[in-house]
This record gives C-alpha cells, structure tokens and sequence, in this order.
C-alpha cells in the first residue's frame, strides 16, 4: 500500500475503528470515557428507547432521587445515557464540568454533552451501571473507604471548583 493510500486509511478509518472497538469494549471504564469520538457518539447516535429514569431506578431497587424529569436513553450495544432537560444552565455546567475533567485529568466525569431529544435541549451523559447505590442509608461513606486518599482530594479539589 502507498504511503497516500495509508493516509487516506488512518484519516478516514481509524476513527471509525476506534470508536467501533471502544463501543464493543468496557464503555464503563473511566480510562475510556476521554475517548474524543464518545462525546460525537452521543451527540448523534440513534436512540433506540427513551423510558422514565425513576422508573427504571425503583425496577432495580434504587433510589431516584431528583425532582426534574430525568429520562433513561439507549442506544445500541445496550449502552445507556441519563438525559436532563428541565434547566440549559445546568446542562451546561455539566457538560463543562466534563470537559474540564478532560482537562484537569480527572477522568470520573462520564462524557456529556448537549443534544436535543423530543424537541427538548438538554444534558445528555453516558449512564453506568454500579451494582450498588450510592444514595442508601450508609452506602456512600462505606464506598468512599474503598477510596484511596488521592482520589478523595482529586474530588474534593473539583467540587470545590465547581461549586458542589
């Protein structure tokens, strides 16, 4: 293959191949959420359900705890996102709250982005599953033991910084 031809693949078709093979990966690792192409995924990927994000919660024994509808959406692979439209102020702050973890370095901000659903502008970020819920009676502070001292600061550091 020439070196032009060898171009044209990388530029056209490694993209495709990356974001194909980060879909069919561990999308709930948080060292492949900073992936540049997982944010225009999300922008356009079609939607294959959009269900009530409470709803969803209580089936599985979990808490729902918000006040503003929130809605479930999936797409392909089974890969789910949390969409919020009920304030594009907050939306925004989330979306840049995500962008500045790219930043920062702190990958634990899941992707996030603004897209219009059911003619409705809102924040639009990648779901992950946990097998626990953080918002039982103890459960948080007994997760965050599992937590190594570092990654307490790193968290405390960007709720400060974003007013948390």
């Amino acid at each position: 293959m020439n070196k032009q031809l060898k171009w044209i693949f990388v530029i056209l078709f490694l993209p495709l191949l990356k974001m194909n093979s980060l879909l069919g990966g561990d999308i709930q690792n948080p060292q492949n959420w900073h992936h540049l192409d997982m944010g225009a995924w999300l922008e356009t990927a079609p939607i294959l359900e959009n269900q009530d994000m409470g709803e969803f919660l209580k089936a599985q024994d979990k808490g729902a705890n918000f006040q503003s509808c929130v809605r479930l959406i999936t797409f392909e692979n089974d890969i789910r996102g949390v969409f919020k439209a009920d304030d594009l102020d907050d939306a925004k702050m989330e979306v840049a709250a995500y962008r500045a973890s790219i930043v920062l370095g702190f990958p634990y901000i899941p992707p996030t982005v603004l897209r219009e659903i059911d003619g409705k502008q809102g924040s639009l970020q990648l779901y992950i599953k946990t097998p626990i819920d953080l918002l039982s009676p103890g459960e948080y502070p007994k997760f965050l033991k599992t937590v190594d001292e570092k990654m307490k600061e790193d968290l405390k550091l960007f709720h400060f910084v974003f007013g948390q």
